[in-house]
């Protein structure tokens, strides 16, 4: 019975895994530039690195994206997940592919607005998409304003099981920027999983007492 059980909470660990989702704060790389903000490698002589090339940072961002840190010139609402924060300025996106298990997830983020500076402002729309070859299982749109701090996000969606590309896309097609921050994706226990764990959970509990009785 012992090895019954262990064998349950197993398969039971195995289907409620996360993907796994690198960098979900942008912290992994440090921008590099002295200015406290970098565009992913564009056109001199705006600051600019390489991040997609770097190890450990997960993301593939497009040209006209970039981090920011707390206080530099893109004026970021203050940012509480670390120090540093991914920006999305006009119409550009960043993207990251992970494999799932065929179930329900949450996508978890915060998003916030730049400060209008009188050149720039915060008056972006994000859709935020996850998708493969096959279609799209989440397809939300959502906004900012000039000076909004970040705010906490939620979408739910439900995918089969294989590879699928998280994705934040600006839509603005002008200088209007959102900032994008502490990205996690949490699995959503199915009705059916959920009634089997407690089961288990209750027979785990009968063989400890029959054991207590018996000692």
């Amino acid at each position: 019975m012992k090895k019954f059980t262990l064998a349950f909470f197993a398969l039971t660990a195995f289907a409620f895994a996360d993907p796994v989702l690198v960098n979900g704060s942008f912290e992994a790389v440090a921008i590099n530039t002295g200015v406290g903000y970098s565009y992913q490698t564009v056109a001199a002589p705006v600051p600019q690195q390489d991040f997609n090339g770097a190890p450990g940072f997960g993301w593939t961002l497009a040209e006209g994206s970039g981090l920011s840190s707390n206080g530099s010139a893109f004026n970021p609402p203050t940012i509480t997940a670390g120090t540093q924060a991914l920006f999305l300025q006009g119409s550009t996106s960043a993207s990251q592919s992970l494999n799932f298990a065929a179930g329900s997830y949450v996508l978890n983020f915060t998003i916030g607005g730049r400060q209008n500076d009188g050149c720039c402002d915060g008056n972006q729309w994000v859709r935020v998409t996850v998708s493969n070859g096959s279609g799209t299982v989440l397809s939300q749109l959502v906004s900012t304003t000039s000076y909004s701090p970040f705010a906490p996000q939620s979408l739910a969606f439900s995918t089969g099981a294989g590879a699928y590309t998280v994705t934040f896309a600006g839509l603005a097609e002008r200088d209007s920027t959102a900032f994008v921050d502490a990205v996690s994706i949490a699995s959503v226990p199915e009705p059916a999983a959920t009634a089997s764990l407690v089961a288990g959970l209750g027979l785990a509990g009968l063989v400890a007492r029959r054991r207590k009785h018996s000692a």
